[in-house]
């Protein structure tokens, strides 16, 4: 704002329009400055040696030669009328000017004042008013942005006027010094051997408004109005420091503190909920015999069901994902406490086609936890790299992963960790294959794979891991998408030499490295793809549903 401002101040075009008010202004006072000089009444008796001054000496002398004492006091009937002048002028041209100033800038500062209200910021909104409108008092009781908007702009403009009227009236006094009005007077002197006290009067008037240079004036406005733009920018700008300063401050604990809760407080609670939760489903459905084993990970084992008691589901059709607190060595597996929040998350996840039913958990013993989930053979990573399938597949398939994803963020659950390895396929003799989400998979974004270093990792995530946000899933979906699309089961090729967590972040965080088309894939994907990839564009689960046609 203080830039914008400023730059028409100072324009060519302010100038002159500044120029042709004040001519203006003259013009429209002038009539009535005679007509007050005219009328004027003087007391009958001057006393000249009230006027001990000495710089009032020869102006006393020259009103003595000039007039008759005791019909006119030529000293005071000059002060007068230049007073008259000043208040006159000041008043009209304070008026017109500030009305030009409004006129011009008010479309341009309405847009600023409603980006500084949109940020809903309190506390900078205040910062705001107190510089650039230092006496405005804003009622409570709001009725619109629109009615707030405007009293603020009116008060921006009323306090560039206090500083026009002060710079005229500085002027003006300049103009009509007591040293000037002798020199006027003595001009008058020669030029006019009248005592006539009406042509006096009128010539003394005119004189004195003679004296008015407009372009003068204008400069005086402007210079006035860039002091003043300066000075309250200067006491924004402090403001604005202090409040930055007083900002950080308040947010620092505020932060250890979210940060604290986030990685000690909310994983104790969702240990002692699932917990709780691990009770109930035992009392309702039994307990959970395992099998032999299905597969095994870095954190955790899927076995077959041998026994599920009044499970939801058949032995046949549940798989038993074993958690333990410790590994055989009695090191902590980092996964438990992850395990517990993604539980107490998942417990309230409704059911949906393209996401894995988790049916309950058991705890069989301490240390232990057995996850009743529904058995899916493979995951996508394992499928592509065995088999070769039809883009429409794939594609289909990425749909799948979409559509789960916006029902987990209209739960307002984000997944986090969306890979190729979370993903996992099943296939149906008239459907063909279709995916749901792993949703029952501790976070481990930055675990290597067996492609290598991960790519689906957003580039905030490279600064805080943790960090949830819709972007991250977004970002992870536009990868998979590429990874479909590309149909060879393998890492961008943009990303070969990069293949350590450091090096990634530079290609991705810092570098903002993206993979290249693939060849089997369409502009409008490819389109999809890029926009899920750039944060400022914001998309959304169905806006990406919308655009693949589901």
């Amino acid at each position: 704002m203080f830039q914008l401002l400023t730059d028409f101040v100072k324009s060519a075009e302010m100038h002159m329009k500044l120029g042709t008010v004040v001519q203006d202004s003259i013009a429209r006072v002038k009539p009535g400055i005679i007509i007050d000089a005219e009328t004027r009444e003087l007391p009958d008796e001057f006393v000249y040696h009230e006027f001990d001054e000495p710089e009032l000496k020869p102006l006393v002398k020259m009103i003595q030669s000039l007039t008759d004492a005791k019909s006119i006091t030529a000293h005071a009937f000059c002060r007068d009328v230049c007073n008259v002048i000043i208040n006159k002028v000041t008043n009209e041209v304070r008026r017109e000017a500030t009305a030009l100033l409004k006129s011009e800038f008010s479309t341009s500062m309405k847009r600023v004042i409603l980006t500084v209200y949109a940020l809903e910021l309190p506390a900078l909104r205040c910062t705001f008013e107190k510089a650039y409108a230092s006496e405005v008092g804003l009622d409570e009781d709001r009725k619109s942005k629109k009615k707030e908007t405007s009293r603020l702009l009116i008060q921006v403009a009323t306090t560039l006027s206090a500083g026009i009227r002060r710079a005229l009236q500085t002027h003006l006094d300049e103009v009509y010094s007591t040293e000037s009005i002798c020199a006027m007077v003595n001009k008058l002197k020669i030029k006019m051997k009248t005592k006539n006290e009406q042509q006096w009067r009128t010539r003394i008037a005119n004189e004195l408004l003679s004296s008015l240079d407009a372009t003068q004036l204008a400069d005086s406005i402007r210079q006035a109005c860039k002091g003043h733009l300066n000075e309250v920018h200067n006491a924004f700008t402090v403001s604005l420091e202090q409040l930055c300063v007083l900002n950080s401050e308040l947010t620092k604990p505020h932060e250890q503190l979210k940060v604290k809760m986030r990685d000690v407080f909310v994983p104790m609670v969702a240990d002692l909920k699932v917990r709780g939760y691990a009770l109930q489903y035992e009392i309702k459905y039994g307990k959970l015999k395992v099998g032999s084993k299905l597969g095994e990970g870095s954190r955790c084992r899927i076995n077959e069901c041998k026994a599920a008691g009044n499970w939801p589901c058949l032995p046949s059709k549940l798989a038993v994902k074993v958690v333990a607190s410790e590994d055989k060595l009695g090191r902590k597996n980092e996964s438990w406490n992850e395990t517990m929040v993604t539980l107490h998350c998942i417990r309230s996840i409704k059911f949906h086609e393209n996401l894995l039913s988790v049916y309950g958990w058991v705890i069989p013993r301490p240390g232990k936890l057995y996850i009743a989930v529904e058995k899916v053979k493979t995951d996508l990573q394992s499928l592509m790299e065995g088999a070769s399938l039809e883009l429409t597949s794939r594609i289909r398939m990425a749909s799948n992963v979409a559509s789960g994803l916006a029902a987990l963020h209209k739960q307002g659950i984000i997944h986090g960790d969306l890979k190729p390895q979370n993903i996992l396929v099943k296939f149906d003799e008239s459907s063909g294959w279709s995916a749901l989400i792993n949703t029952c998979k501790p976070k481990a974004i930055f675990a290597p794979t067996a492609l290598g270093e991960p790519f689906h990792i957003a580039p905030y995530l490279y600064e805080d891991s943790k960090r949830q946000r819709v972007f991250g899933d977004v970002y992870a979906f536009g990868m998979l998408l590429w990874f479909l699309c590309d149909g060879n089961c393998r890492r961008p090729d943009v990303y070969d030499k990069y293949t350590t967590r450091e090096t990634m972040k530079i290609a991705v965080a810092e570098k903002a490295i993206r993979p290249k088309r693939p060849e089997e894939c369409d502009s409008a994907l490819w389109g999809l793809m890029k926009q899920c990839w750039m944060e400022e564009k914001r998309l959304t689960l169905d806006d990406i549903l919308e655009r693949l046609g589901i």
